[in-house]
C-alpha cells in the first residue's frame, strides 16, 4: 500500500519502499530492522559484564554500518531521500555510538561492570524500557489510521470531477490484480451513487499484449456505455483483447461500429492512452493497480483497504494526527526513560573506588 500518511505518491519514501533494496528474501527491511532493534534493546538491558558489553557494541556497530550503507544507497543509487528512513538510520548510529561509549568505559575502568550489573537488576527500569518499546512500535499504526493527508498530485487533482470526491484508478485491463480490484471499485461507486465519481486512467503495461487494445477500446467507447465496456474488458479472456475482439464487445453494447473502428485507429485515442501512461510513469507509481480514493491512495489490489477508504471518502470531518506529534511523543517517552534510568542509577561510589589505582 502507498499511503500518503507516510509514503505519498512520488515521495522519496515511496521510491525507497518499492525499490529493489527494500526487502531481503521477500521480507521488508523495516520489519527486519524492527526485530533487530528490539533484540539490541534486550541485549542492552541484560548486559552485565565486559563480554556482554562488547557483544552489544559489536552488534550496534554492525547496525550502524548497515545504516550508513542504506543512506548511501538512497543518496547515490536511488537519488532520493526518505525522511523516515533517515530518522531510523540516524537513531541506529546514535545507538552504535552509545554502545561503543559503554564498552570503552568498561575497558577504562573494570569496576564499571559492577555499575552495569546493579543497573540491569532494576526491574522497574527493564519493564519500563520494554513497555515503552512496544508503545513506540504501535504509534505508527495509530497515526496511519488518522493521518494528515497531503494534497493530491496536481495532475491527479485535475482529473477529478468538480465538486465531488473522485476515485482516480490507474489500470490495465489485462492486469490480474486490476481485474481483482475492478468489482470493488464498482461496489464503492454504487454505494455512493452520483455523489462520488470514478475516473479511470489507462496504464497499459508492455508485458500485456492485449492491454493497449483494451485501453483504446475503453477510451473509444461513448460515455453512456463506457462503464459497461470496462466490466466486459476486465472479464474478457486474454484472446478477446485484440482489435477484432474489442470490436465484438462494442457491437454487443450497440456502439456505432464505424465510429468505434475509426477511433481505434486514430492518433487522438492513442495519444490519450499514452498521456495517461506518461502520467503514471511521471508520478513514479511503480505498479498496478494504483488507486487514489479521495486524497488517500492504495497501491496494488488491496481489496480491504479500497473498501475502507471508499467507506470514508465522504468523511471530510475525520480527525487527523500531525506526524510531528508522533515524533514528539516518542521523544518524550525516550526522555522519560532516560530520566528514570538516571534516577535508578546506583549512587554508591564504592564499586568504582575499589578498582581505582
Amino acid at each position: 500500500m502507498g499511503d500518503p500518511a507516510f509514503c505519498g505518491a512520488g515521495s522519496g519514501c515511496m521510491a525507497v519502499r518499492f525499490s529493489p533494496y527494500s526487502s531481503i528474501g521477500g521480507v521488508h527491511l523495516p520489519l527486519i530492522g524492527l526485530l533487530l532493534e528490539l533484540g539490541l534493546l534486550v541485549l542492552a538491558l541484560v548486559a552485565r559484564d565486559r563480554d556482554n558489553t562488547f557483544f552489544v557494541a559489536a552488534a550496534a556497530a554492525g547496525g550502524g554500518l548497515v545504516a550508513l550503507g542504506l543512506m548511501g544507497i538512497m543518496a547515490f543509487k536511488l537519488g532520493t531521500l526518505c525522511k523516515w528512513c533517515l530518522l531510523v538510520d540516524g537513531s541506529t548510529l546514535v545507538a552504535a555510538g552509545a554502545a561503543a561509549w559503554v564498552y570503552l568505559e568498561v575497558l577504562r575502568d573494570p569496576s564499571y561492570v559492577d555499575f552495569l550489573a546493579a543497573l540491569s537488576r532494576r526491574r522497574a527500569q527493564v519493564i519500563a524500557w520494554i513497555a515503552v518499546a512496544f508503545v513506540v512500535v504501535g504509534l505508527p499504526r495509530v497515526w496511519g489510521e488518522y493521518p494528515v493527508v497531503p494534497p493530491l498530485p496536481p495532475e491527479v487533482a485535475a482529473a477529478g470531477a468538480p465538486g465531488k470526491p473522485t476515485i482516480v484508478a490507474f489500470t490495465d485491463f489485462q492486469c490480474p490484480f486490476c481485474r481483482k480490484l475492478a468489482p470493488v471499485l464498482h461496489e464503492v461507486q454504487e454505494n455512493w451513487g452520483d455523489r462520488v465519481a470514478l475516473v479511470r486512467k489507462m496504464a497499459p503495461l508492455p508485458m500485456h499484449p492485449g492491454a493497449m487494445s483494451g485501453a483504446l477500446a475503453y477510451v473509444c467507447t461513448p460515455d453512456a456505455q463506457r462503464e459497461e465496456m470496462a466490466k466486459r474488458l476486465y472479464a474478457a479472456p486474454d484472446a478477446v483483447l485484440t482489435r477484432p475482439g474489442v470490436t465484438i464487445l462494442a457491437r454487443d453494447l450497440h456502439v456505432d461500429e464505424e465510429a468505434f473502428a475509426r477511433c481505434l485507429e486514430s492518433a487522438a485515442a492513442r495519444e490519450k492512452v499514452l498521456a495517461d501512461k506518461a502520467l503514471f510513469d511521471a508520478l513514479e507509481l511503480h505498479a498496478l493497480p494504483y488507486t487514489f480514493i479521495g486524497r488517500r491512495s492504495v497501491r496494488g489490489g488491496d481489496v480491504e483497504q479500497v473498501r475502507k477508504y471508499g467507506a470514508e471518502i465522504m468523511d471530510a470531518e475525520r480527525p487527523s494526527l500531525p506526524l510531528w506529534w508522533m515524533v514528539a511523543i516518542a521523544g518524550a517517552l525516550a526522555a522519560g526513560l532516560v530520566a528514570l534510568t538516571l534516577k535508578l542509577t546506583p549512587r554508591d561510589p564504592e564499586p568504582r573506588l575499589a578498582g581505582a589505582p
